[in-house]
């Protein structure tokens, strides 16, 4: 019998949050409601989108440094893609979103919840 190894994606840590990762513009706005919409538009040279038809899988970070995991988020066409905040973020937490995708390296940008 032989067992095929799964992959399984980890949370970044805060520390793989650098500058060189950081996408601004992936949450639609800096104060977000419980759906955070996100634009992963990031184009390789010849001006393909990198993430279009992309999946990856999305973690809330808190300023406390805890990483939530917000499940997989599919990007379309254009990009785009949207995840749900739970419920235990307040109005006034302020976060960073971090993706993660299999292929490319992650990308991350902050927001509030309003």
């Amino acid at each position: 019998m032989v067992r095929l190894a799964r992959l399984v994606q980890r949370a970044p840590a805060r520390a793989e949050l650098t500058r060189a990762r950081h996408a601004p513009g992936l949450v639609a706005a800096p104060r977000v409601g419980r759906t955070v919409r996100l634009d992963a538009t990031v184009s390789y040279p010849d001006g393909a989108d990198r993430h279009a038809n992309a999946t990856g899988r999305a973690y809330a970070l808190t300023s406390r440094g805890r990483a939530v995991d917000l499940g997989p988020v599919s990007f379309d066409q254009a990009g785009k893609g949207a995840v749900n905040l739970p419920k235990t973020f307040v109005p006034g937490t302020a976060f960073k979103v971090a993706v993660v995708f299999d292929e490319a390296p992650l990308i991350w940008d902050a927001a509030i919840l309003r």
